[in-house]
Protein backbone atom coordinates (compact mmCIF):
# COMPACT_ATOMS: atom_id res chain seq x y z
CA UNK A 1 0.00 0.00 0.00
CA UNK A 2 1.28 3.41 -0.92
CA UNK A 3 1.05 5.96 1.83
CA UNK A 4 1.23 9.61 1.01
CA UNK A 5 2.05 12.04 3.74
CA UNK A 6 1.31 15.68 3.02
CA UNK A 7 3.15 18.12 5.20
CA UNK A 8 1.94 21.72 5.19
CA UNK A 9 3.38 24.76 6.93
CA UNK A 10 2.21 28.34 6.99
CA UNK A 11 5.08 30.55 5.88
CA UNK A 12 5.71 33.94 7.47
CA UNK A 13 4.67 36.70 5.08
CA UNK A 14 7.62 37.71 2.94
CA UNK A 15 7.20 41.38 3.75
CA UNK A 16 7.37 40.74 7.48
CA UNK A 17 10.48 38.61 7.08
CA UNK A 18 12.38 41.07 4.92
CA UNK A 19 11.07 44.54 5.80
CA UNK A 20 14.05 46.70 6.82
CA UNK A 21 14.07 48.75 10.00
CA UNK A 22 13.86 52.53 10.26
CA UNK A 23 17.04 54.47 9.47
CA UNK A 24 18.52 56.12 12.58
CA UNK A 25 20.36 58.19 13.44
CA UNK A 26 21.00 60.52 10.50
CA UNK A 27 23.08 63.72 10.43
CA UNK A 28 24.24 66.37 7.97
CA UNK A 29 28.04 66.23 8.06
CA UNK A 30 29.17 68.50 5.22
CA UNK A 31 27.90 71.53 3.35
CA UNK A 32 28.67 74.01 0.60
CA UNK A 33 26.72 76.84 -1.00
CA UNK A 34 24.95 74.33 -3.27
CA UNK A 35 25.08 70.97 -1.46
CA UNK A 36 24.49 69.12 1.81
CA UNK A 37 25.94 65.71 2.69
CA UNK A 38 24.03 63.17 4.78
CA UNK A 39 25.43 60.30 6.81
CA UNK A 40 23.51 57.49 8.52
CA UNK A 41 24.00 54.10 10.12
CA UNK A 42 23.51 50.97 8.03
CA UNK A 43 20.19 49.15 8.44
CA UNK A 44 19.99 45.37 8.63
CA UNK A 45 18.27 43.78 5.61
CA UNK A 46 18.49 46.96 3.53
CA UNK A 47 19.63 46.55 -0.08
CA UNK A 48 18.98 50.14 -1.10
CA UNK A 49 18.25 53.54 0.42
CA UNK A 50 16.00 56.40 -0.68
CA UNK A 51 16.77 60.02 0.23
CA UNK A 52 13.88 62.51 0.34
CA UNK A 53 14.41 66.27 0.61
CA UNK A 54 12.28 69.40 0.54
CA UNK A 55 12.44 73.07 1.49
CA UNK A 56 9.80 72.63 4.19
CA UNK A 57 9.56 70.56 7.38
CA UNK A 58 6.27 69.06 6.26
CA UNK A 59 8.18 67.50 3.32
CA UNK A 60 5.57 68.67 0.81
CA UNK A 61 6.65 68.01 -2.80
CA UNK A 62 9.74 66.15 -1.57
CA UNK A 63 12.26 65.00 -4.17
CA UNK A 64 13.32 61.35 -4.00
CA UNK A 65 16.76 60.00 -4.82
CA UNK A 66 17.70 56.29 -4.94
CA UNK A 67 21.26 56.03 -3.62
CA UNK A 68 22.05 52.31 -3.60
CA UNK A 69 23.77 50.64 -0.64
CA UNK A 70 25.86 53.64 0.43
CA UNK A 71 25.32 55.13 3.88
CA UNK A 72 26.25 58.69 2.96
CA UNK A 73 25.02 60.87 0.13
CA UNK A 74 25.76 64.36 -1.15
CA UNK A 75 22.65 66.18 -2.39
CA UNK A 76 23.81 68.77 -4.94
CA UNK A 77 22.14 71.48 -7.00
CA UNK A 78 20.65 73.26 -3.97
CA UNK A 79 20.03 76.97 -3.52
CA UNK A 80 22.55 79.07 -1.59
CA UNK A 81 21.63 79.91 2.01
CA UNK A 82 18.34 78.01 1.93
CA UNK A 83 17.16 75.49 4.53
CA UNK A 84 16.44 71.92 3.40
CA UNK A 85 14.90 69.03 5.33
CA UNK A 86 15.73 65.37 4.72
CA UNK A 87 14.40 61.88 5.38
CA UNK A 88 15.89 58.50 4.48
CA UNK A 89 14.15 55.19 3.95
CA UNK A 90 15.68 51.72 3.76
CA UNK A 91 14.51 49.41 0.96
CA UNK A 92 14.69 45.64 0.47
CA UNK A 93 13.22 44.37 -2.77
CA UNK A 94 9.66 45.68 -2.97
CA UNK A 95 9.40 46.35 0.74
CA UNK A 96 10.34 49.59 2.46
CA UNK A 97 11.08 50.55 6.03
CA UNK A 98 9.66 53.50 7.91
CA UNK A 99 11.10 56.87 6.91
CA UNK A 100 13.67 58.36 9.27
CA UNK A 101 13.05 61.38 11.42
CA UNK A 102 13.56 64.67 9.61
CA UNK A 103 16.82 66.59 9.82
CA UNK A 104 17.13 70.14 8.49
CA UNK A 105 20.01 72.53 7.76
CA UNK A 106 20.72 75.53 5.53
CA UNK A 107 23.29 75.47 2.78
CA UNK A 108 26.18 77.90 3.29
CA UNK A 109 25.34 81.50 2.47
CA UNK A 110 28.97 82.21 1.49
CA UNK A 111 32.04 80.00 1.27
CA UNK A 112 34.41 82.41 3.06
CA UNK A 113 38.13 83.09 2.72
CA UNK A 114 40.34 80.42 1.18
CA UNK A 115 43.51 82.09 2.44
CA UNK A 116 44.20 83.88 5.71
CA UNK A 117 44.96 83.11 9.33
CA UNK A 118 44.00 79.60 10.50
CA UNK A 119 42.49 79.87 13.98
CA UNK A 120 40.93 77.21 16.23
CA UNK A 121 38.34 78.53 18.68
CA UNK A 122 36.66 76.73 21.54
CA UNK A 123 33.70 78.04 23.53
CA UNK A 124 33.07 76.25 26.81
CA UNK A 125 30.67 76.95 29.67
CA UNK A 126 32.60 75.35 32.54
CA UNK A 127 30.08 76.21 35.29
CA UNK A 128 32.72 76.85 37.95
CA UNK A 129 30.90 79.61 39.82
CA UNK A 130 27.17 78.82 40.01
CA UNK A 131 25.96 77.15 43.24
CA UNK A 132 23.93 74.59 41.30
CA UNK A 133 27.06 73.36 39.54
CA UNK A 134 28.93 73.02 42.81
CA UNK A 135 26.09 70.91 44.16
CA UNK A 136 26.24 68.59 41.14
CA UNK A 137 29.99 68.00 41.40
CA UNK A 138 32.61 70.02 43.22
CA UNK A 139 34.51 72.36 40.88
CA UNK A 140 37.89 71.56 42.43
CA UNK A 141 37.31 67.95 41.36
CA UNK A 142 36.04 68.90 37.90
CA UNK A 143 38.66 71.54 37.12
CA UNK A 144 41.56 69.32 35.92
CA UNK A 145 39.17 67.32 33.73
CA UNK A 146 37.82 70.50 32.12
CA UNK A 147 41.38 71.72 31.50
CA UNK A 148 42.43 68.35 30.02
CA UNK A 149 39.45 68.40 27.65
CA UNK A 150 40.41 71.87 26.41
CA UNK A 151 44.07 71.01 25.98
CA UNK A 152 43.25 67.82 24.07
CA UNK A 153 42.02 69.97 21.16
CA UNK A 154 44.78 72.62 21.33
CA UNK A 155 42.58 75.66 20.57
CA UNK A 156 44.21 79.02 19.85
CA UNK A 157 41.44 80.93 21.64
CA UNK A 158 39.30 79.69 24.54
CA UNK A 159 36.13 81.58 25.45
CA UNK A 160 34.85 80.48 28.87
CA UNK A 161 31.44 81.18 30.39
CA UNK A 162 30.29 80.88 34.01
CA UNK A 163 33.91 81.19 35.07
CA UNK A 164 35.87 83.87 36.86
CA UNK A 165 39.40 84.78 37.85
CA UNK A 166 40.31 82.86 40.93
CA UNK A 167 38.52 79.62 40.07
CA UNK A 168 41.90 78.06 39.21
CA UNK A 169 41.27 77.18 35.56
CA UNK A 170 44.06 79.53 34.43
CA UNK A 171 46.66 77.68 36.49
CA UNK A 172 45.52 74.41 34.89
CA UNK A 173 45.80 75.83 31.36
CA UNK A 174 49.48 76.67 31.11
CA UNK A 175 50.23 79.08 28.25
CA UNK A 176 46.60 79.96 27.50
CA UNK A 177 44.91 83.33 27.68
CA UNK A 178 41.37 82.62 28.78
CA UNK A 179 38.35 84.90 28.40
CA UNK A 180 36.36 84.42 31.62
CA UNK A 181 32.67 85.25 31.75
CA UNK A 182 30.98 84.87 35.11
CA UNK A 183 27.83 86.96 34.83
CA UNK A 184 25.09 87.44 32.28
CA UNK A 185 24.14 90.17 29.79
CA UNK A 186 27.62 91.53 29.17
CA UNK A 187 30.65 90.62 27.11
CA UNK A 188 34.37 90.28 27.66
CA UNK A 189 36.73 90.83 24.77
CA UNK A 190 40.38 90.53 23.87
CA UNK A 191 42.51 91.90 21.06
CA UNK A 192 45.06 89.31 19.96
CA UNK A 193 47.93 89.67 17.50
CA UNK A 194 49.19 87.01 15.12
CA UNK A 195 52.96 87.22 15.63
CA UNK A 196 53.70 85.72 12.20
CA UNK A 197 52.02 88.51 10.23
CA UNK A 198 51.24 91.24 12.80
CA UNK A 199 47.51 91.11 12.08
CA UNK A 200 45.18 91.86 14.99
CA UNK A 201 41.86 90.19 15.78
CA UNK A 202 39.07 90.95 18.22
CA UNK A 203 37.44 88.02 20.05
CA UNK A 204 34.38 88.46 22.24
CA UNK A 205 32.80 86.06 24.76
CA UNK A 206 29.12 86.69 25.50
CA UNK A 207 26.95 84.93 28.06
CA UNK A 208 23.28 85.57 27.37
CA UNK A 209 20.47 84.96 29.84
CA UNK A 210 18.13 82.06 29.18
CA UNK A 211 14.60 83.20 28.36
CA UNK A 212 11.24 81.58 29.00
CA UNK A 213 10.70 80.55 25.37
CA UNK A 214 13.11 78.23 23.57
CA UNK A 215 11.12 78.25 20.33
CA UNK A 216 12.31 81.77 19.44
CA UNK A 217 16.03 82.20 18.85
CA UNK A 218 16.44 85.89 19.67
CA UNK A 219 20.30 85.94 19.60
CA UNK A 220 20.26 84.48 16.08
CA UNK A 221 17.96 87.24 14.86
CA UNK A 222 20.14 89.94 16.40
CA UNK A 223 23.43 88.51 15.13
CA UNK A 224 22.11 87.78 11.63
CA UNK A 225 20.83 91.36 11.49
CA UNK A 226 24.39 92.56 12.09
CA UNK A 227 25.85 90.26 9.44
CA UNK A 228 27.07 87.47 11.76
CA UNK A 229 26.16 83.80 11.32
CA UNK A 230 26.40 80.75 13.51
CA UNK A 231 29.58 78.91 12.53
CA UNK A 232 27.45 75.75 12.39
CA UNK A 233 25.54 77.23 9.43
CA UNK A 234 28.76 78.14 7.59
CA UNK A 235 30.74 74.95 8.29
CA UNK A 236 32.15 72.94 5.38
CA UNK A 237 32.31 69.82 7.57
CA UNK A 238 30.68 68.91 10.88
CA UNK A 239 31.24 66.35 13.63
CA UNK A 240 28.43 65.23 15.96
CA UNK A 241 26.16 68.13 14.99
CA UNK A 242 22.99 66.68 16.52
CA UNK A 243 24.26 66.22 20.06
CA UNK A 244 23.21 68.99 22.42
CA UNK A 245 26.03 71.08 23.86
CA UNK A 246 24.11 71.13 27.16
CA UNK A 247 24.28 67.86 29.10
CA UNK A 248 22.88 68.68 32.59
CA UNK A 249 25.57 66.42 34.13
CA UNK A 250 23.68 63.35 32.90
CA UNK A 251 25.33 60.47 31.05
CA UNK A 252 22.44 60.11 28.57
CA UNK A 253 23.23 62.52 25.72
CA UNK A 254 20.47 64.65 24.23
CA UNK A 255 20.26 63.99 20.48
CA UNK A 256 18.23 66.37 18.35
CA UNK A 257 16.68 64.73 15.32
CA UNK A 258 15.54 67.92 13.58
CA UNK A 259 18.40 70.42 13.93
CA UNK A 260 22.01 70.65 14.89
CA UNK A 261 21.47 70.97 18.62
CA UNK A 262 23.71 73.35 20.52
CA UNK A 263 23.04 76.16 22.95
CA UNK A 264 26.64 77.34 22.67
CA UNK A 265 27.58 79.21 19.51
CA UNK A 266 30.48 80.78 17.67
CA UNK A 267 29.34 83.73 15.53
CA UNK A 268 31.39 84.89 12.55
CA UNK A 269 30.90 86.87 9.36
CA UNK A 270 30.57 84.89 6.09
CA UNK A 271 33.90 86.32 4.90
CA UNK A 272 35.50 83.98 7.46
CA UNK A 273 35.68 80.38 6.27
CA UNK A 274 34.51 77.77 8.76
CA UNK A 275 36.49 74.70 7.79
CA UNK A 276 35.10 72.47 10.54
CA UNK A 277 32.51 72.61 13.34
CA UNK A 278 32.53 70.06 16.15
CA UNK A 279 30.37 69.35 19.13
CA UNK A 280 32.98 68.01 21.56
CA UNK A 281 30.94 65.11 22.90
CA UNK A 282 32.91 62.25 24.49
CA UNK A 283 31.01 58.99 24.24
CA UNK A 284 31.44 55.63 25.89
CA UNK A 285 29.14 53.52 23.77
CA UNK A 286 25.79 55.28 23.80
CA UNK A 287 26.53 57.20 27.02
CA UNK A 288 28.59 60.28 27.79
CA UNK A 289 32.04 59.31 28.99
CA UNK A 290 32.75 60.10 32.62
CA UNK A 291 33.94 62.11 34.39
CA UNK A 292 31.77 64.94 33.00
CA UNK A 293 33.65 68.22 33.62
CA UNK A 294 30.68 70.57 33.16
CA UNK A 295 26.96 70.68 32.42
CA UNK A 296 27.94 71.90 28.94
CA UNK A 297 30.01 70.25 26.23
CA UNK A 298 32.52 72.47 24.40
CA UNK A 299 32.00 73.60 20.81
CA UNK A 300 35.15 73.80 18.65
CA UNK A 301 35.48 75.51 15.27
CA UNK A 302 38.37 75.76 12.82
CA UNK A 303 38.38 79.06 10.93
CA UNK A 304 40.29 80.78 8.17
CA UNK A 305 40.11 84.51 8.98
CA UNK A 306 40.78 86.82 6.01
CA UNK A 307 43.72 89.19 6.45
CA UNK A 308 42.33 92.03 4.37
Amino acid sequence: MLAIVLVMATAQPAAAATKPAQVKPMSIVAASTTSLTLKWSAVSKATNYEVYYATNYGMAKAIKKKVGRRTSYRVAGLAKGRTYCFQIRAVRGKTTGKKSNRTCKPTIVAQGATTGAPVRIMTYNICSTKPGCQASWNWATRRPHAAALIEAYQPDVVALQESERGDGIDSELAGYITMDQAGERYAVWAELKDTTNDHRFIFVSVHTAAGKSYTYDAPRKVFNGQGYYDAYDLAATLTRPNYNSYNAFTTTPAFSKRWGDHVDHVWVKPSTQVRHWQGVVRLNGSKLATPIPSDHNPVKVDLTIPLS
